[in-house]
């Protein structure tokens, strides 16, 4: 009987053990799929943020791309000094066409005489 309780217990202590291994089995399986996993994840990522960076980059050189334009274009704009200048001419221009205006009034005026005195026909 005796024989027999220690095969018995020897077969529980077997079937123990071969739990206990399965169970490890079990948790390294796991803990390598969740390293596997989190590799992936981390490979992934590393790939988006690449891509990430290399629309940024290429945003960048557009944006210094067209700041580069509007730098060009204000130097070729007109400054203060300019403007006064601009100001004067067109203050100028002014002032000539108001004495081409008023020469015109006196144009027509003696016009006007004139065809007074052709009508009415003053002759003399």
């Amino acid at each position: 009987m005796l024989e027999a309780m220690d095969y018995k217990a020897l077969t529980f202590w077997y079937q123990v053990a071969q739990g206990l291994i399965t169970l490890a089995m079990f948790i390294y399986v796991v803990l390598t799929n969740k390293q596997k996993a989190n590799a992936s994840a981390i490979e992934t990522l590393r790939k988006e943020m690449a891509e990430e960076l290399e629309d940024l980059g290429k945003e960048i050189e557009d944006v210094a791309t067209r700041s580069t334009r509007i730098e060009t274009n204000l130097e070729h704009m007109p400054g203060h000094s300019d403007m006064g200048d601009i100001h004067n001419r067109v203050n100028e221009t002014a002032q000539r066409l108001t004495s081409v205006e008023g020469e015109l009034k006196q144009m027509n005026n003696t016009l006007l005489l004139i065809n007074r005195h052709l009508i009415s026909g003053d002759k003399k």
